[in-house]
């Protein structure tokens, strides 16, 4: 699917900017999926300037028009509403929140409801934004099953000027096609910046597993299944401790699907922290730097495709993660999007074992992730980044 490809352009782009922030050199998670899909609700109502920039900084314009909504929709739909195992707890919560007196054209209705596309929330920013908050939290523990809660904070996301708010959240638990082993699990150091260690809960296994090596993004991958065989969580392992830096700034779309297409079977020796990483941003800053500022313009924004008028602007982008790696046994934490009831099959039976990519397990692979690496959570069946982020400190909220 085109849109996916030029969707995961945006998704490079956009964690590559976010990881340059000199300000934030720790732990990252973020879901560009969800961010995409929220600016892709305001995509529909844009003109003008706004839109050529929304085309450029979504790297749309890879599309053909006449594809574009109807493959927005399929992603929106998988992604927020299907109810079909996806191999992890998955919950997401993207809407956009306007003032109370905003008023959707019906051509922009139609188009929502002709694609099952979420349409917007009103609040009373102006004269309860409190209230607001509570409504928007409320609707995030709802959409997410309890998942997320509170998710916007009192101070500094709300307030009464507030024309547009875009947000995106995401709760994310892996549930592995092949569960590591608890009782392998112990603590083991792992290797911080400026030659400190941190001793953290450390997963063990040994198996069949796809693994390579780039050069060009100076790492190593390993690919882990989840139970339902087509989501997958990507570890990649800089050669060096501190070399993360490297490998994210040569992060782009073609060096990464070039690793992901050397991707072969190996037997696999593999040390991998457990983390939980917990992370609320405000992301327009980082979409400023791809391009996108009319938008975010009092006067300048022009989404007269929603409401007829110009008054409408994107006042703020929050964007919030919650994932969690440990073991991946999904009888651990059933749930609604779980698959507790189904068995947890051998990886021999994966599909990709027949794969013609597939190549006889050779000399062992040793995978050991004991200094800071990158994660990527994909959808193979579309191909579309969900989730990226990096691990510097394991194990910690932050």
């Amino acid at each position: 699917m085109h849109l996916c490809r030029a969707h995961n352009k945006f998704a490079l782009q956009f964690f590559q900017e976010a990881a340059r922030d000199g300000k934030k050199p720790g732990n990252l998670a973020y879901t560009p999926l969800g961010i995409s899909l929220g600016l892709g609700i305001l995509y529909v109502g844009s003109r003008g300037v706004t839109l050529q920039e929304l085309q450029q900084a979504l790297t749309t314009s890879e599309v053909e028009d006449v594809h574009l909504l109807p493959a927005f929709a399929a992603i929106h739909w998988d992604i927020l509403r299907s109810t079909l195992p996806k191999g992890c707890d998955n919950e997401a919560a993207v809407r956009l929140f306007v003032p109370e007196q905003c008023c959707a054209l019906p051509v922009y209705e139609d188009l929502c409801q002709e694609f099952e596309i979420s349409r917007f929330k009103r609040v009373d920013f102006e004269n309860r934004p409190d209230l607001a908050r509570k409504e928007i939290n409320q609707w995030v523990d709802e959409r997410t099953r309890g998942k997320i809660k509170d998710v916007v904070p009192p101070m500094g996301i709300v307030d009464r000027d507030i024309s547009i708010l875009l947000l995106s959240a995401m709760y994310f638990k892996v549930h592995f096609l092949r569960p590591f082993d608890k009782n392998e699990t112990e603590d083991l150091p792992f290797n911080l910046m400026m030659k400190e260690t941190l001793v953290v809960p450390t997963m063990h296994t040994q198996g069949v597993f796809k693994y390579c090596t780039s050069s060009k993004l100076e790492c190593s991958i390993l690919q882990l299944p989840m139970t339902n065989k087509y989501m997958k969580l990507l570890i990649l392992l800089p050669k060096k401790v501190e070399g993360w830096r490297k490998t994210e700034e040569k992060l782009k779309r073609e060096h990464f699907e070039n690793a992901l297409s050397s991707l072969k079977k190996h037997t696999v020796d593999i040390y991998l922290p457990k983390f939980h990483l917990q992370m609320g941003n405000l992301s327009g800053e980082i979409l400023q730097k791809l391009g996108l500022r009319a938008i975010f313009g009092q006067g300048k924004a022009d989404l007269s495709g929603i409401d007829g008028t110009r008054d409408l602007f994107l006042s703020k982008i929050y964007h919030y993660v919650d994932v969690e790696v440990d073991e991946g046994d999904p009888a651990d934490s059933p749930g609604p999007s779980s698959t507790p009831d189904s068995p947890v099959t051998s990886l021999s039976s994966d599909p990709e074992d027949s794969a013609s990519t597939s190549s006889k397990p050779g000399k062992l692979k040793t995978f050991r992730a004991d200094h800071p690496f990158i994660y990527i959570i994909m959808d193979d069946r579309s191909g579309a980044v969900i989730l990226t982020g990096r691990v510097v400190r394991p194990n910690l909220s932050s």
